[in-house]
């Protein structure tokens, strides 16, 4: 009897051990299955290496164990990455510094180690958040992979930089437009003040600190009501119309605009504006007025000289030609060929005054009066030029014809008087031994540089006229000596004129936007270019 409880007491102390140990299993088996799934969900990846060894030099790690989640970096299952070398699955381990740091974590004691770098792992370039540290006989590493978080940064760099970049620019751009920009929160009266506030108002530091109404403690009281009255006014709109104020310092007036966008805030309206100083610019608009002022005066002025010119300096040539031709009624038998030679001199200097004053009416009024533009066939201009000085001039020179000659935008008779004083300036100097050969020649061009002023035109098309002779010709180092009033290249004695035919002749071209040049070469010629545009823009005439 006693055997038997003695057996039944070992069994049952079997049997609750057998239980125990079951139920151990079991709750160590659920324990086991919740840690493999929370490896599994979560965003870090453990390694678990074992050092290789040559000698008594570690030479690469094995990869004994690593958690499910590394398909996160690779295609390969987790089966196919255990047992081979870290130096395969991470090549540039050697050149990037991570063998050193392995190895360093397993053979010093208590060290441990976190690092970020990018590797590159099974042909993938990742970065990597790392931290090492010994477990028995490996080392356990647990990553995270922050590669987007590295782009982002990246990103943000880059951002930054920019940014810097633009503030930069701004602050130049401030700087030299002599401007500054400002933020107002309206409810708040809070402000935010760029720092070229300082240099617009000649303040220190200290002093933008200490003000307590921003840009209104600059102004007066008038200008200030002022401007508050516009941003009450227009604060819901979507932007604030220019302002303008002024500010008095050491006897000088500067004069400021102000401007902006309205922006809702939390806290109410915010005005984003601009300051800049325009006193540059009032001063120059206050002298371009008085110089508008003085050029009235000056054209008022020109226009009695116009009218002295044409009537009072007029009538005592006129009466020196009268008394000179009675003179000459009268016969020459009772006077000496002295005082005949005498009396030449002074009917051929009446003559040339009177021309003198006719050309210089004719070069004031160009340009003066309104230019109506109109359709010009300069084909009809050119042959109405030569019929009349072929009535003025001895039949000593021929005249060629290359091309047909465009029709143009242009005032007629001004283009009559430009072809009329270029050919006869060519038939005045011709060369005393050769007869004199004129050419005309015509190409239509886009504008070049030679052009003054083709702002004002419908099209950048023009018709360049060569006017090319063979006469006694200049030295190309006078070309611009010869279109400027008064300059002549001879001597009166040597060739008759007034020094202003050709100075017309450039005024012409500039009333129509045009130019003109030349090209001479001693005793050989010279060519006269003149461009002129094909379209006039009517609108501005």
């Amino acid at each position: 009897m006693k055997l038997y409880f003695f057996f039944h007491f070992f069994y049952h102390k079997i049997y609750l051990f057998i239980s125990f140990n079951l139920q151990i299993r079991i709750q160590l088996a659920k324990s086991l299955n919740f840690l493999n799934n929370l490896l599994h969900r979560s965003d870090n990846i453990i390694f678990f290496l074992i050092p290789i060894y040559m000698g008594d030099d570690i030479v690469d790690f094995e990869l004994d164990y690593v958690t499910e989640n590394i398909k996160k970096l690779t295609t390969n299952k987790s089966s196919d990455l255990i047992h081979k070398n870290m130096t395969t699955l991470f090549p540039d381990i050697y050149e990037n510094g991570i063998f050193e740091i392995l190895a360093a974590c397993y053979t010093k004691k208590d060290f441990e180690i976190s690092f970020e770098r990018k590797l590159n792992f099974c042909g993938n370039d990742v970065w990597l958040r790392c931290h090492v540290s010994k477990y028995k006989k490996g080392i356990t590493v647990t990553c995270s992979e922050i590669s987007k978080l590295k782009h982002t940064e990246h990103k943000l760099r880059e951002l930054n930089k920019q940014l810097e970049f633009k503030n930069a620019t701004l602050k130049e751009a401030e700087i030299i437009s002599k401007s500054a920009s400002f933020r107002w929160s309206i409810k708040k009266n809070t402000w935010v003040l760029s720092e070229n506030t300082q240099n617009l108002f000649d303040l220190s530091h200290d002093a933008i600190g200490r003000l307590k109404n921003g840009i209104f403690d600059f102004m007066s009281t008038k200008d200030s009501d002022k401007i508050k009255s516009a941003i009450q006014l227009y604060q819901y709109e979507s932007y604030l119309p220019t302002q303008y104020f002024q500010i008095h310092k050491d006897k000088k007036i500067n004069y400021f605009s102000i401007s902006g966008n309205f922006v809702p805030v939390a806290s109410g309206q915010m005005i984003l504006g601009v300051i800049k100083d325009i006193t540059t610019s009032i001063e120059s608009e206050k002298r371009l007025t008085q110089q508008n002022k003085d050029l009235i005066k000056s054209n008022t002025e020109l226009d009695s000289f116009n009218h002295i010119a044409s009537h009072d300096l007029q009538e005592p040539l006129r009466k020196i030609m009268m008394f000179i031709s009675r003179v000459n009624d009268l016969g020459h038998q009772d006077l000496s060929e002295k005082v005949k030679m005498y009396l030449g001199k002074i009917e051929s200097s009446a003559d040339r005054m009177q021309e003198l004053i006719k050309q210089l009416l004719a070069y004031s009024r160009i340009g003066k009066i309104g230019v109506t533009y109109e359709k010009v066939d300069l084909q009809e201009v050119f042959n109405a030029t030569v019929q009349d000085l072929a009535e003025v001039t001895p039949d000593t020179y021929v005249i060629d014809q290359t091309n047909e000659l465009p029709v143009i935008d242009g005032v007629a008779f001004l283009i009559h008087q430009l072809f009329f004083n270029i050919m006869a300036n060519a038939i005045k100097y011709r060369h005393p031994d050769r007869k004199l050969h004129l050419e005309i020649s015509s190409t239509i061009v886009q504008g070049t540089s030679i052009t003054l002023d083709n702002t004002d035109l419908e099209s950048n098309e023009m018709v360049e006229l060569h006017f090319k002779d063979n006469g006694i010709g200049f030295k190309q180092e006078h070309v611009d000596k010869i279109f400027e009033l008064f300059q002549r290249l001879h001597q009166k004695n040597e060739y008759s004129g007034t020094g202003i035919g050709l100075a017309i002749c450039k005024k012409i071209t500039e009333t129509h936007h045009g130019s003109i040049s030349a090209i001479g070469m001693l005793d050989l010629g010279c060519t006269f270019i003149v461009q002129l545009p094909i379209h006039q823009n009517k609108n501005l005439q």
